[in-house]
């Protein structure tokens, strides 16, 4: 999904000169989509950054017993303290650091676990026992919560949407003194992402591997699995004064660095979208209420951190909240970047066709749960937990059976309503994209699609990897739009670099 946002979205915003990304819908639409499009994201980071306040907080709770919503409080006032005053500059520096951070605890962890537990070789193997290292799974039913299909599909649509049509991704790459230096920045991103990826996974290797016959869950020392990893902390670096402190700062910098990177991207996207159309003030006064906007935003998601505690655990939660929303929203783009009969009819039925959907199916879930056979969890131990008179081992699934059986009536519909968290993402995507292309063929948009400004339009059938199919085919697939070719950077017909048309050497602006 990177190689998608790097050769289809970044160079179509890019060109355009965007300050906010929600600016090509009104060119592409109109203005009512535009507002629509800002309504879903701001809906979506605010719900999500709730989430991030709250994930942290949880394990700052767990280390050292400090109040919850303390940290929560704290959390936020920390971010609000250096965006406001910093700017996007300050946020990608800290972003910068924070991650370093987070590399470096991860290590920490996986270094110390591998020592105690005698080498990662007897940590795979307990895994490997215990049934919790599955590479290839391919069953088809969209209904088990994680196989390679649900986690390639799922996960890479959400990542596209998180990537490719996010304000605050997209506002760092519009900030890149080129498309080819956005590009770079995304495929570096990758690699960070790849390295903190894979470490949390082998943490979590770990935490299974040390706590594979007393788990702490079980046994009741720990409330919730996320306070897993800080409770392991605390038992393998309790010699080490100061350990315990530095996986805090990890877990901090996680948070930091996307409520700073939310809170500011939201208070942007509302001067530039809300204020600027509508009001003629000056830079130094948007600037202030720009900073105004990161507070109000700061006290909104401490209020939905609330909210938060209420969804279960926290990966869960943060993957189904961004997939409700970022599906429609990556439809929507999609709709306007790749198909140019679509109108504007066809993007607003389509966008809130896929919203509807996705969110039914969310809360279907919250009233009647998947049947256990789809959950993929297993069992745990807890034979050798001192004071513990039941070894036999136990099941964390007793909680979710109990309100399957006692449920009076299963609608047919249940089936859809266990559909993989997962998957949300590419369910709205497909909703939007489907019901949108249908729309604008109803509403006379095969008729308009040549009046659409091609630089609005990615020519993807013009890609140097679809040299090879015949002229006439691709041409057809243009739909009859005006095609621009990528590999005429440097012509005189277009030129990539600068969000410009050259015909016959006259620039024509946009």
């Amino acid at each position: 999904m990177t190689i998608v946002v790097a050769e289809i979205y970044i160079p179509t915003f890019y060109n355009m000169q965007l300050s906010s990304v929600y600016e090509y819908l009104e060119k592409r639409f109109n203005r009512l989509i535009r507002i629509e499009g800002t309504l879903l994201y701001l809906l979506q980071t605010v719900l999500y950054v709730g989430i991030v306040i709250y994930a942290p907080a949880l394990a700052l709770n767990a280390v050292t017993g400090f109040d919850l919503w303390g940290a929560i409080l704290s959390t936020a006032a920390v971010c609000i303290l250096y965006s406001t005053l910093g700017g996007l500059k300050a946020v990608i520096w800290t972003d910068a650091f924070q991650a370093i951070i987070m590399l470096i605890g991860f290590i920490s962890i996986i270094i110390r676990g591998s020592v105690v537990m005698g080498g990662f070789e007897n940590i795979w193997r307990a895994c490997e026992e215990g049934g919790r290292i599955e590479f290839l799974k391919f069953d088809t039913d969209p209904r088990i919560r994680h196989t390679v299909w649900s986690i390639t599909f799922g996960s890479g649509f959400l990542f596209m949407a998180l990537y490719g049509v996010n304000q605050g991704q997209v506002q760092r790459f519009l900030s890149c003194k080129s498309v080819h230096e956005a590009k770079k920045a995304i495929f570096l991103n990758l690699i960070g992402l790849e390295l903190l990826t894979g470490f949390a996974l082998l943490c979590g290797t770990i935490v299974y591997a040390y706590y594979q016959y007393c788990d702490p869950l079980s046994y009741g020392v720990v409330e919730r699995p996320d306070q897993l990893l800080p409770y392991l902390v605390l038992d393998i670096f309790q010699n080490y004064p100061g350990m315990p402190g530095l996986f805090i700062a990890c877990v901090y910098s996680g948070s930091l660095s996307t409520v700073s990177t939310a809170i500011t991207a939201m208070a942007s996207v509302t001067v530039e979208d809300f204020l600027k159309p509508v009001f003629n003030w000056s830079d130094k006064t948007y600037t202030w209420i720009s900073r105004g906007m990161i507070v109000f935003y700061g006290g909104i998601c401490i209020l939905f951190a609330y909210l938060a505690s209420t969804l279960g655990q926290v990966l869960q939660a943060a993957i189904s909240v961004l997939g409700l929303v970022g599906g429609p929203l990556l439809g929507l783009y999609t709709l306007g970047v790749l198909f140019p009969f679509v109108n504007s009819l066809g993007a607003f039925f389509g966008a809130n066709a896929g919203l509807a959907a996705a969110i039914w199916v969310f809360i279907g879930s919250r009233n009647y749960p998947p049947s256990p056979e789809f959950l993929d969890q297993l069992s745990y131990s807890t034979e050798n937990c001192p004071g513990f008179e039941n070894a036999t081992t136990l099941s964390p699934l007793a909680t979710t059976s109990t309100v399957t059986e006692t449920t009076s009536y299963t609608p047919p519909e249940a089936n859809l309503y266990a559909l993989s968290y997962q998957l949300y993402t590419v369910f709205g995507f497909c909703w939007t994209v489907v019901v949108g292309v249908l729309a604008s063929l109803l509403t006379c948009g095969w008729r308009d699609r040549k009046t659409v400004d091609p630089r609005l339009i990615y020519p993807f059938f013009d890609h140097w990897i679809f040299k090879c199919l015949p002229e006439s085919f691709r041409k057809c697939m243009t739909c009859g739009v005006n095609r621009r070719s990528l590999d005429e950077k440097n012509s005189a017909d277009f030129n990539l670099e600068d969000p410009v048309m050259l015909k016959k050497g006259e620039r024509t602006k946009l």
